[in-house]
Protein backbone atom coordinates (compact mmCIF):
# COMPACT_ATOMS: atom_id res chain seq x y z
CA UNK A 1 0.00 0.00 0.00
CA UNK A 2 1.15 3.54 -0.74
CA UNK A 3 0.08 6.88 0.71
CA UNK A 4 -2.47 5.43 3.13
CA UNK A 5 -4.63 8.19 4.63
CA UNK A 6 -6.44 8.26 7.96
CA UNK A 7 -9.18 10.86 7.83
CA UNK A 8 -11.79 12.08 10.27
CA UNK A 9 -15.28 13.32 9.53
CA UNK A 10 -16.51 16.54 8.05
CA UNK A 11 -16.39 19.81 9.93
CA UNK A 12 -18.85 19.79 12.82
CA UNK A 13 -18.53 16.07 13.51
CA UNK A 14 -16.63 14.75 16.54
CA UNK A 15 -12.85 14.53 16.21
CA UNK A 16 -11.84 10.85 16.09
CA UNK A 17 -9.31 9.72 18.71
CA UNK A 18 -7.09 6.85 17.60
CA UNK A 19 -5.16 4.93 20.28
CA UNK A 20 -2.17 3.04 18.83
CA UNK A 21 -0.75 0.43 21.24
CA UNK A 22 2.58 -1.41 21.26
CA UNK A 23 2.99 -3.97 18.50
CA UNK A 24 1.20 -2.05 15.74
CA UNK A 25 3.02 -1.55 12.45
CA UNK A 26 1.62 0.45 9.53
CA UNK A 27 2.89 0.07 5.98
CA UNK A 28 2.51 3.06 3.68
CA UNK A 29 0.72 5.27 6.22
CA UNK A 30 1.56 8.79 5.02
CA UNK A 31 -1.45 11.03 5.80
CA UNK A 32 -3.44 12.10 8.82
CA UNK A 33 -6.30 14.40 7.90
CA UNK A 34 -9.51 16.05 9.12
CA UNK A 35 -8.82 16.32 12.87
CA UNK A 36 -7.67 12.73 13.47
CA UNK A 37 -5.95 12.73 16.87
CA UNK A 38 -3.46 9.89 17.23
CA UNK A 39 -1.93 8.81 20.54
CA UNK A 40 0.84 6.20 20.56
CA UNK A 41 1.18 4.29 23.83
CA UNK A 42 4.03 1.93 22.97
CA UNK A 43 7.80 1.88 22.42
CA UNK A 44 8.63 0.55 18.92
CA UNK A 45 7.56 3.17 16.33
CA UNK A 46 4.66 1.93 14.18
CA UNK A 47 5.72 4.05 11.17
CA UNK A 48 9.34 3.56 10.11
CA UNK A 49 9.09 2.35 6.50
CA UNK A 50 10.26 5.59 4.88
CA UNK A 51 12.12 5.23 1.60
CA UNK A 52 15.24 7.24 2.39
CA UNK A 53 17.07 6.40 -0.84
CA UNK A 54 14.99 8.74 -2.99
CA UNK A 55 15.05 10.16 -5.56
CA UNK A 56 11.71 11.58 -4.32
CA UNK A 57 11.46 12.61 -0.68
CA UNK A 58 9.09 10.26 1.18
CA UNK A 59 6.69 12.52 3.08
CA UNK A 60 4.34 12.10 6.05
CA UNK A 61 1.64 14.80 6.08
CA UNK A 62 -0.64 16.05 8.85
CA UNK A 63 -3.40 18.42 7.77
CA UNK A 64 -6.70 20.03 8.77
CA UNK A 65 -6.34 19.69 12.53
CA UNK A 66 -4.66 16.28 12.66
CA UNK A 67 -2.29 15.69 15.57
CA UNK A 68 0.04 13.09 17.06
CA UNK A 69 1.13 12.68 20.66
CA UNK A 70 2.92 9.91 22.55
CA UNK A 71 2.07 8.63 26.00
CA UNK A 72 4.43 5.66 25.88
CA UNK A 73 8.20 5.22 25.76
CA UNK A 74 8.79 5.57 22.02
CA UNK A 75 8.14 7.79 18.99
CA UNK A 76 5.32 7.32 16.49
CA UNK A 77 7.55 8.08 13.47
CA UNK A 78 11.18 7.05 12.93
CA UNK A 79 13.44 7.81 9.99
CA UNK A 80 16.17 5.21 9.67
CA UNK A 81 19.71 5.79 8.43
CA UNK A 82 19.47 7.72 5.18
CA UNK A 83 21.28 6.60 2.05
CA UNK A 84 20.16 9.66 0.07
CA UNK A 85 17.46 12.25 0.51
CA UNK A 86 15.96 11.19 3.84
CA UNK A 87 12.30 11.73 4.73
CA UNK A 88 9.98 14.64 5.48
CA UNK A 89 7.12 15.54 7.82
CA UNK A 90 4.81 18.34 6.66
CA UNK A 91 2.27 20.10 8.89
CA UNK A 92 -0.70 21.77 7.23
CA UNK A 93 -3.50 23.89 8.71
CA UNK A 94 -4.01 23.41 12.46
CA UNK A 95 -1.83 20.28 12.47
CA UNK A 96 0.34 19.58 15.51
CA UNK A 97 2.98 17.42 17.07
CA UNK A 98 1.91 17.44 20.70
CA UNK A 99 4.13 17.05 23.76
CA UNK A 100 3.60 13.75 25.59
CA UNK A 101 5.96 11.41 27.40
CA UNK A 102 8.27 10.87 24.42
CA UNK A 103 9.19 12.51 21.12
CA UNK A 104 6.73 12.06 18.26
CA UNK A 105 9.27 11.99 15.40
CA UNK A 106 12.74 10.47 15.68
CA UNK A 107 15.78 10.40 13.41
CA UNK A 108 18.19 7.48 13.75
CA UNK A 109 21.96 7.93 13.59
CA UNK A 110 22.98 9.70 10.35
CA UNK A 111 19.34 9.99 9.25
CA UNK A 112 17.95 13.08 7.53
CA UNK A 113 14.56 14.44 8.63
CA UNK A 114 12.97 17.54 7.14
CA UNK A 115 10.12 19.07 9.17
CA UNK A 116 8.12 21.84 7.50
CA UNK A 117 5.30 23.96 8.95
CA UNK A 118 3.38 25.20 5.95
CA UNK A 119 -0.14 25.61 7.31
CA UNK A 120 -1.78 28.33 9.39
CA UNK A 121 -1.74 27.60 13.14
CA UNK A 122 0.49 24.55 12.69
CA UNK A 123 2.46 23.68 15.82
CA UNK A 124 5.54 21.71 16.76
CA UNK A 125 5.59 21.67 20.54
CA UNK A 126 8.64 21.28 22.76
CA UNK A 127 10.14 17.79 23.20
CA UNK A 128 8.34 16.35 20.17
CA UNK A 129 11.54 15.69 18.18
CA UNK A 130 14.44 13.38 18.92
CA UNK A 131 17.51 12.31 17.02
CA UNK A 132 20.52 10.09 17.60
CA UNK A 133 24.05 11.42 17.31
CA UNK A 134 24.84 12.17 13.68
CA UNK A 135 21.22 12.80 12.68
CA UNK A 136 20.23 16.04 10.96
CA UNK A 137 16.78 17.58 11.48
CA UNK A 138 15.77 20.73 9.65
CA UNK A 139 12.77 22.61 11.01
CA UNK A 140 11.41 25.12 8.50
CA UNK A 141 8.66 27.67 9.05
CA UNK A 142 7.12 28.28 5.64
CA UNK A 143 3.82 29.89 6.68
CA UNK A 144 3.56 33.53 7.68
CA UNK A 145 0.40 33.05 9.75
CA UNK A 146 0.12 32.33 13.46
CA UNK A 147 1.92 29.11 14.39
CA UNK A 148 4.36 27.69 16.88
CA UNK A 149 7.68 25.99 16.18
CA UNK A 150 9.49 25.21 19.41
CA UNK A 151 13.27 24.90 19.22
CA UNK A 152 13.34 23.34 22.69
CA UNK A 153 14.10 19.78 21.60
CA UNK A 154 16.49 18.40 24.21
CA UNK A 155 16.30 14.84 22.87
CA UNK A 156 17.86 15.83 19.54
CA UNK A 157 21.43 14.61 20.01
CA UNK A 158 22.31 15.31 16.38
CA UNK A 159 21.90 18.64 14.59
CA UNK A 160 18.69 20.68 14.75
CA UNK A 161 18.62 23.46 12.16
CA UNK A 162 15.68 25.88 12.44
CA UNK A 163 14.97 28.24 9.53
CA UNK A 164 12.26 30.76 8.77
CA UNK A 165 11.27 31.19 5.13
CA UNK A 166 8.42 33.63 5.78
CA UNK A 167 8.40 37.29 4.91
CA UNK A 168 9.05 39.63 7.82
CA UNK A 169 6.37 42.28 8.29
CA UNK A 170 6.95 45.13 10.72
CA UNK A 171 4.04 47.18 11.99
CA UNK A 172 4.64 50.69 13.36
CA UNK A 173 3.52 51.98 16.72
CA UNK A 174 1.91 55.36 17.12
CA UNK A 175 4.55 58.06 17.28
CA UNK A 176 6.00 58.03 20.81
CA UNK A 177 6.68 61.37 22.51
CA UNK A 178 7.18 60.31 26.17
CA UNK A 179 8.85 57.59 28.26
CA UNK A 180 7.44 54.22 27.18
CA UNK A 181 7.78 50.53 28.02
CA UNK A 182 7.64 48.65 24.71
CA UNK A 183 5.23 45.75 24.35
CA UNK A 184 6.06 42.14 23.51
CA UNK A 185 4.88 42.76 19.94
CA UNK A 186 6.80 45.99 19.24
CA UNK A 187 8.45 45.81 15.82
CA UNK A 188 8.74 49.30 14.37
CA UNK A 189 8.91 52.09 16.94
CA UNK A 190 8.48 55.68 15.75
CA UNK A 191 9.77 58.47 18.00
CA UNK A 192 9.41 62.21 18.17
CA UNK A 193 11.70 63.53 20.94
CA UNK A 194 11.12 67.16 19.91
CA UNK A 195 9.59 68.22 23.25
CA UNK A 196 11.91 66.26 25.59
CA UNK A 197 14.33 63.38 25.84
CA UNK A 198 12.69 59.95 25.88
CA UNK A 199 13.45 56.63 27.58
CA UNK A 200 12.35 53.45 25.81
CA UNK A 201 12.37 50.25 27.88
CA UNK A 202 12.75 47.07 25.85
CA UNK A 203 10.73 43.92 26.58
CA UNK A 204 12.58 40.96 28.09
CA UNK A 205 14.79 39.25 25.51
CA UNK A 206 13.52 35.84 26.61
CA UNK A 207 11.42 34.05 23.94
CA UNK A 208 12.35 36.66 21.30
CA UNK A 209 15.37 34.89 19.81
CA UNK A 210 16.35 36.49 16.51
CA UNK A 211 13.56 39.06 16.67
CA UNK A 212 14.40 42.67 15.97
CA UNK A 213 12.95 46.01 17.01
CA UNK A 214 13.53 48.96 14.68
CA UNK A 215 13.58 52.39 16.33
CA UNK A 216 13.25 55.50 14.16
CA UNK A 217 13.40 59.19 15.08
CA UNK A 218 10.87 60.78 12.73
CA UNK A 219 11.89 64.32 13.73
CA UNK A 220 14.93 66.54 13.25
CA UNK A 221 15.26 66.90 17.04
CA UNK A 222 18.60 65.84 18.53
CA UNK A 223 17.22 65.32 22.03
CA UNK A 224 18.59 62.11 23.53
CA UNK A 225 16.78 58.79 23.52
CA UNK A 226 17.74 56.23 26.17
CA UNK A 227 17.27 52.58 25.21
CA UNK A 228 16.98 50.69 28.49
CA UNK A 229 16.87 46.97 29.25
CA UNK A 230 14.36 45.53 31.72
CA UNK A 231 14.57 42.90 34.44
CA UNK A 232 18.35 42.53 34.54
CA UNK A 233 18.71 42.30 30.75
CA UNK A 234 21.37 44.26 28.87
CA UNK A 235 21.73 46.26 25.67
CA UNK A 236 25.17 45.70 24.16
CA UNK A 237 26.31 44.45 27.54
CA UNK A 238 25.10 47.40 29.64
CA UNK A 239 21.85 48.38 31.32
CA UNK A 240 21.09 51.15 28.82
CA UNK A 241 22.51 53.10 25.91
CA UNK A 242 21.89 56.69 24.84
CA UNK A 243 21.42 57.71 21.21
CA UNK A 244 20.61 60.99 19.49
CA UNK A 245 20.57 62.66 16.11
CA UNK A 246 18.08 63.97 13.61
CA UNK A 247 16.04 61.14 12.06
CA UNK A 248 18.32 58.44 13.43
CA UNK A 249 17.64 54.73 12.95
CA UNK A 250 18.56 51.99 15.42
CA UNK A 251 17.90 48.25 15.32
CA UNK A 252 18.22 45.88 18.29
CA UNK A 253 18.07 42.07 18.15
CA UNK A 254 17.36 39.58 20.95
CA UNK A 255 19.52 36.53 21.71
CA UNK A 256 16.47 34.83 23.23
CA UNK A 257 17.95 34.89 26.71
CA UNK A 258 18.88 38.12 28.53
CA UNK A 259 20.63 40.29 25.95
CA UNK A 260 19.69 42.75 23.23
CA UNK A 261 22.35 43.73 20.70
CA UNK A 262 22.54 46.76 18.43
CA UNK A 263 22.50 45.26 14.93
CA UNK A 264 21.78 48.25 12.79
Amino acid sequence: MDDVRWSGGAAGSPSPDVQVPEGCTFTGLRWLDNRVRVTFTGTAPPVSDFDVAGPVVDTFTLDHGASITTSGAGPFLRVLTAAGVGAAVVLGDDAALVTGTHAVADAAANALLSLTLEGARAAVQASTLSGSAGSVITQTVAESGILGASETQAAVLGTLTPTNDTKVRRYPTEVIIANTVLSETSQLVLLDPDDASITLTLPLALNHRGETINIVNVDISVNTVTIAAAGGNTVNGVASIVVSGARFFLQVTSDGDTHWYVTG
